[in-house]
């Protein structure tokens, strides 16, 4: 939209320092993209910002477009209206995890709980644990 000329249907917060953003949307698709900083490493090149707007444009293939080799630890998830997709990039290797249709929990360091989304819905909302 119009924090990204090259992505006019992506609305999303927009990280000033690197001009990404760790949750974005197609407004027509429905699709969300939302990374979750992981532990393993805390920083890295490109910023780990980039994801969710690489993963909208690409869609699944959004590996393919992006060498995350440098990047800091992540997992990126891509929830559509009938299904969705998580990678986990733990500084090592790259996991693909195909998510059906329903409720999910993702957190980033793989431990209750960080973000719950439901993929019947498109819609993510932050959650903290107690």
């Amino acid at each position: 939209g119009a924090w990204w000329p090259d992505h006019p249907d992506v609305i999303g917060g927009r990280d000033w320092l690197a001009d990404g953003t760790w949750c974005a949307s197609g407004v027509a698709s429905g699709v969300s993209a939302l990374v979750l900083n992981r532990i393993e490493r805390r920083s890295g090149t490109p910023s780990r910002g980039v994801l969710p707007l690489a993963a909208l444009a690409s869609g699944p293939d959004w590996p393919d477009a992006l060498d995350v080799g440098e990047m800091a630890a992540f997992n990126l998830v891509l929830a559509g209206p009938d299904a969705g997709t998580v990678w986990t990039w733990d500084a090592t290797e790259l996991r693909r995890t195909d998510l059906d249709p329903g409720g999910h929990v993702q957190s980033g360091d793989d431990r209750c709980c960080g973000h719950i989304f439901s993929l019947v819905r498109a819609s993510t909302s932050s959650r903290r644990c107690s």
